[in-house]
């Protein structure tokens, strides 16, 4: 008994350890949002994947899309992004790009090839259906924690987890279609497991959910997402394979330039 107690006791000092706290002892919020924004989106220097989401609306209809998506951060705080359509065939070489700027708004640019057009994405269009799924643009790219204020609401558990819960109330409500939202974020790897987006009057507007992760080069690597809007009954579930990282690639195919021109070498599996 004494053992297991002991045993309970360093658990619970570990848990503890992995807590960012202020110097009042109170839990550091912005730097638990900030842990947990960098350990979803910027592991490695950069990283190429294989995803495949599938959207299932209220009445079990359900459509695909197959992509490869290029990441590269570029210094401490600034990424870019380069999204290829394989699939279906009406969105076949289509290309989201993303330049992100904190503190600012990003840079995107959506190539439509069945018109030979580029569209960019202003700041409000952001919060948009990212091709026709429950993800949003800046789903996939992330939000900045700067442009929320945050609370800590404690300790819960997902699925055996402990997670730390955050509010989140966004400093301008203008931009977005949420009131606020609660992000659950794993103790041990910082990677957000789950996020409820409410409407003014509390109910559920979205939710998005990690369901699966692997250790990939070192990295907690999501795997399998979802993402359920409550207002329509629809939900999609994306899944990343042939995740590889640090590859070396260059700058240069993040360009305006390869919006039309994709950068083969780069994007085959």
């Amino acid at each position: 008994m004494k053992k297991k107690i002991i045993i309970l006791s360093f658990i619970f000092i570990a848990s503890l350890l992995a807590m960012p706290f202020t110097a009042h002892g109170q839990v550091d919020v912005d730097k638990l949002a900030y842990e947990s924004f960098r350990a979803a989106y910027f592991p490695g220097d950069d990283v190429r994947w294989q995803a495949r989401m599938e959207i299932t609306d209220r009445n079990d209809n359900v459509r695909t899309r197959e992509l490869t998506i290029l990441r590269k951060n570029v210094g401490d705080d600034r990424q870019k992004y380069y999204s290829f359509f394989r699939e279906p065939s009406d969105l076949r070489r289509m290309v989201f790009m993303v330049h992100t700027r904190p503190g600012e708004d990003d840079d995107r640019w959506l190539y439509m090839p069945a018109i030979d057009m580029v569209q960019r994405i202003t700041g409000r269009q952001k919060r948009n259906s990212f091709a026709g799924s429950d993800f949003t643009y800046e789903d996939m790219t992330g939000r900045f924690p700067e442009q929320d204020t945050f609370t800590y609401l404690g300790v819960d558990h997902l699925n055996g987890d402990t997670v730390d819960v955050l509010r989140g109330d966004p400093h301008d409500a203008d931009l977005v279609e949420f009131s606020y939202y609660k992000t659950y974020i794993d103790r041990k790897t910082k990677l957000p497991l789950k996020g409820v987006f409410y409407t003014p009057g509390g109910d559920k507007h979205r939710t998005l959910t990690l369901e699966k992760w692997e250790m990939i080069d070192g990295h907690p690597t999501p795997i399998e997402q979802k993402a359920v809007n409550h207002r329509t009954g629809s939900q999609t579930v994306a899944r990343m394979s042939e995740i590889k990282y640090d590859l070396g690639i260059p700058e240069r195919v993040f360009t305006e330039r390869y919006l039309r021109r994709p950068p083969v070498p780069w994007i085959q599996p």
